[in-house]
């Protein structure tokens, strides 16, 4: 059996050892947390061009012959730019609806859209005024990169630069030496599929020094069309710890 006044001397060192280990694990640690960004602009490396055709029958085969039959008429005609008929994604579609003209009439609409992507859209804007030759009834075109997971890499690596040299100029502001990274966390998230916004759909003036900035966009259905793609960013995101070496 303990005796009672060795049993107090045991209770005491015990509480002890625990407020000694409660106010170590209160102190603050040596470290230095820091926000790294990045953001890259760049060029689009894809241009994907949507062109849908469309008619209108009285029976939905009819309907769909007619819009098939239009967008072959594309697609033949596209030969002039190097396309091939199987570079050409087909998407179709039939809907009953009222006539525009006659609401109490049904008929069917069919629509077919052709949908190519091209790595080399230097003749765009003639593809663009040709396929509003072609009966077709909506192009719409978006500038996207080939490989979106490539460039947010590179923009991480970029983002963690900039995080370091954060933790360096802290350091040298608080006369610390900067110990190695400790932690680091990924606060952005890997693009799906960046689509660049584009300028100059329809038939628009190329900027020029004795343009109005205000106008540049203005519509002249008497120039040629300009196609303008804009940078696409990438972004990233980081936050990263580094220890203080004293």
């Amino acid at each position: 059996m303990i005796p009672r006044k060795a049993l107090t001397l045991l209770l005491l060192a015990a509480v002890l050892c625990g407020t000694a280990g409660f106010a170590q694990a209160q102190q603050p640690e040596r470290e230095i947390v820091v926000t790294g960004v990045s953001d890259l602009e760049l060029p689009p490396t894809v241009m994907e061009l949507q062109i849908t055709t469309l008619a209108i029958g009285p029976t939905g085969a009819q309907a769909g012959d007619q819009a098939q039959a239009r967008a072959d008429e594309v697609i033949t005609d596209f030969r002039q730019f190097g396309l091939q008929p199987n570079d050409w994604h087909q998407d179709r579609a039939v809907v009953r609806r009222p006539l525009p003209d006659e609401p109490r009439k049904m008929a069917f609409w069919a629509t077919v859209t052709l949908s190519v992507r091209l790595d080399d859209f230097t003749a765009a804007t003639d593809m663009l005024d040709r396929a509003s030759q072609l009966k077709a009834v909506n192009v719409k075109f978006d500038f996207e990169l080939d490989e979106p997971a490539v460039a947010y890499e590179n923009a991480l690596k970029h983002a963690l630069d900039d995080a370091h040299r954060r933790a360096e100029l802290i350091a040298r502001e608080m006369n610390v030496t900067l110990g190695p990274p400790i932690g680091c966390e990924e606060l952005s998230r890997p693009p799906g599929n960046e689509r660049g916004r584009f300028m100059g759909f329809g038939r628009r003036t190329a900027p020029t020094e004795d343009t109005d900035s205000e106008n540049d966009n203005a519509l002249q259905p008497d120039r040629p069309m300009v196609l303008r793609p804009e940078m696409i960013t990438v972004s990233a995101t980081v936050r990263a710890r580094y220890a203080i070496a004293r």
